[in-house]
């Protein structure tokens, strides 16, 4: 149950009640949670809390509580700025009035916010959905370019010294870009410091997640294709050194994103002009070669993110196809390229571990969860990658025969 459901608004004394659970909450973060008390606290009593008050806030903001997001920002010492955003925003931070603790705090109800209001796993009835749009709508008039001054202030101060509390902050960058408007995020301050955290082993997996929430934002076609030449992303991708699994599983997932995108915008005919189409098609060509390697990746979990990407290009081709259109001779080499790596991987490890006679007469009961489960996911692999192979030999049967 939502708190608030039934004392938003001016009946019996609702506001006063509120104002005085307010009033409480804040005086005990700030006398309570600054210092090494919030160390000891057990985590789920910090997250009830940092919960309780992210309910309160939406039972009373705007009309009650308008000073919501300038209240936390203040508790932890940062600057209440508003305004645009410049690489000299984070100078006037006064680092020694920075809690550490109470940044943390902070972002654990900016988390809970977005849990209450966005999150599509958390179901919500008409009037928490009715609610939740109001209070988006305020934010966005008074309150959100606080935050993204918060975060940048995070980044820029926190990076090295509490990544744990950056990691934090491009969290909520991540979850936060579906709604809030994106020139807040996508600017030269922040995307240098996100290209640099790309370079950073401590926060290159969040940075890159990061970027994928921003790539993939849902936007008009040609607001979309400025973006992604705004970040330059290709050009970025390029240039990270992937050296663990992790994080070649984190780029493979913006890659694909990436290739989703450039496709979307390549075929709209409707929304985009010529000229569009054909640098977005372009950009696709150039993004084709980093797909064909995270595909080829020893690992499964980084090969399967760029599955949809892939499908996407390979739909377009069958329907060129099926139109009477004949692939370019780049169209003609990338599938070349494509069917070999594609029946490489469809071919078994020589670590694969067969079944044994005596599990292949056993009961379901006699074999792990966890054996039954990798089974699964890579015979759903294998079934994608004979999928593709298929369209191939479809598209372009003379690559299919030889």
């Amino acid at each position: 149950m939502i708190m608030g459901a039934g004392i938003r608004g001016n009946e019996n004394g609702a506001p006063e009640r509120l104002a005085a659970t307010r009033k409480t909450l804040l005086e005990f973060v700030s006398t309570q949670y600054a210092g090494q008390k919030y160390q000891t606290e057990l985590p789920f009593l910090k997250n009830t809390l940092a919960h309780t008050i992210t309910l309160l806030a939406l039972a009373s903001y705007p009309t009650q509580w308008p000073t919501f997001v300038r209240d936390m920002i203040s508790l932890a010492g940062l600057p209440d700025t508003t305004g645009p955003l410049t690489k000299d925003s984070a100078k006037d931070v006064n680092t020694a009035a920075v809690n550490p603790l109470l940044v943390d705090f902070l972002i654990k109800v900016l988390a809970s916010l977005d849990e209450e209001m966005v999150n599509p796993a958390v179901p919500r009835g008409s009037d928490e959905v009715a609610r939740n749009t109001d209070i988006k709508d305020a934010m966005r008039i008074e309150d959100v370019d606080r935050m993204a001054h918060a975060w940048y202030s995070i980044l820029a101060h926190m990076s090295a010294t509490r990544p744990n509390l950056a990691e934090g902050a491009l969290r909520l960058m991540g979850v936060y870009v579906s709604w809030i408007d994106i020139n807040l995020i996508v600017n030269q301050p922040f995307m240098q410091i996100l290209f640099d955290l790309l370079k950073a082993p401590a926060l290159r997996c969040q940075a890159c997640h990061c970027l994928t929430n921003i790539v993939g934002k849902g936007m008009r076609p040609m607001d979309k294709l400025f973006l992604l030449q705004f970040v330059s992303v290709i050009d970025i991708m390029k240039q990270l050194d992937i050296d663990d699994i992790e994080f070649a599983e984190k780029v493979g997932h913006l890659a694909n994103v990436a290739g989703v995108e450039l496709k979307t915008i390549w075929v709209d005919k409707e929304s985009t002009t010529p000229e569009a189409r054909s640098t977005a098609y372009a950009m696709l060509e150039q993004l084709m070669p980093l797909l064909l390697n995270f595909l080829s990746h020893e690992y499964d979990e980084v090969s399967s993110a760029v599955f949809p990407a892939i499908s996407e290009i390979l739909g377009v081709f069958k329907k060129m196809r099926r139109d009477g259109t004949a692939l370019s001779a780049s169209q003609l080499d990338f599938l070349s390229r494509l069917l070999p790596v594609l029946v490489d991987k469809l071919k078994y490890s020589e670590e694969y571990s067969w079944p044994s006679s005596s599990n292949l007469g056993a009961s379901d009961g006699d074999v792990s969860l966890d054996e039954d489960d990798e089974e699964a996911v890579f015979a759903e692999l294998r079934r994608s990658l004979r999928v593709f192979i298929d369209a191939i030999g479809h598209i372009a049967p003379s690559l299919y025969d030889s």
